[in-house]
């Protein structure tokens, strides 16, 4: 329609899919990165082709988070195909469900695939720390990281992991243990990611007696304020 106040007749808008769904996908990154899942959630939905397995799959996960197990089976089992990220989906979903006869099938089919792709490997490891299974987490893990292609964010989950399966020394083979270290002011940490200004504090039960806990936030307070790390 012209336009009465210019007499214009304006160019038509030209909308371009390829270019929405690259923004809502980036919308839906950023709502999950900042914890809004909800909103995430409804970010895909509108996406909707289902049939993409990125965003299937980014839903499923989406809809795990969110709780809404039922509507992340439903999404999975109509239409998951037999892609490796289909079965880590389903293996995750079966889990939080407590399907076990499902999820140990889904699971055996995940460990009958020949994988010889480092970043595959890994992304598969990361699905099994989330399933309790740490052991096979470390080691379908291990090879991308040992291979050091892998960034400092999957550097630090995989050691993360090898200190929740017992293996403290193969953790600090690649942290930094910071108890030969003094400069921190008068603090210590037990480990310590520099690339992510991350430590790690493994408490024992003294933490949580007498004046310890307090004594510990205000640690972690002076940490960040100063250091500008973060303890988890």
């Amino acid at each position: 329609e012209i336009d009465k106040k210019t007499n214009i007749k304006p160019m038509p808008r030209i909308v371009n899919e390829d270019y929405l769904y690259k923004q809502n996908i980036a919308l839906a990154h950023e709502l999950m990165s900042k914890g809004d899942v909800s909103n995430a959630v409804k970010c895909y939905e509108e996406i909707g082709n289902f049939e993409n397995e990125d965003v299937r799959n980014e839903l499923v996960m989406a809809y795990v988070f969110d709780e809404e197990l039922q509507k992340a089976s439903d999404l999975i089992n109509k239409y998951g195909k037999d892609s490796i990220q289909d079965l880590i989906s389903k293996m995750i979903v079966e889990y939080s469900l407590g399907n076990k006869e499902s999820f140990e099938k889904a699971k055996k089919e995940l460990l009958a695939r020949d994988i010889r792709d480092y970043e595959q490997k890994y992304r598969i490891g990361a699905s099994f720390s989330q399933v309790n299974e740490p052991k096979l987490a470390m080691e379908y893990m291990q090879d991308y990281v040992e291979s050091g292609m892998a960034e400092a964010e999957l550097d630090f989950l995989y050691c993360i992991v090898c200190i929740n399966c017992g293996f403290g020394e193969k953790a600090k083979s690649r942290l930094i243990d910071l108890k030969t270290v003094d400069f921190f002011d008068r603090y210590i940490i037990d480990f310590y990611c520099p690339q992510l200004k991350l430590g790690i504090e493994l408490d024992g039960d003294y933490h949580y007696y007498g004046g310890a806990k307090e004594n510990d936030i205000d640690r972690e307070k002076f940490l960040l304020q100063y250091y500008g790390i973060n303890i988890i």
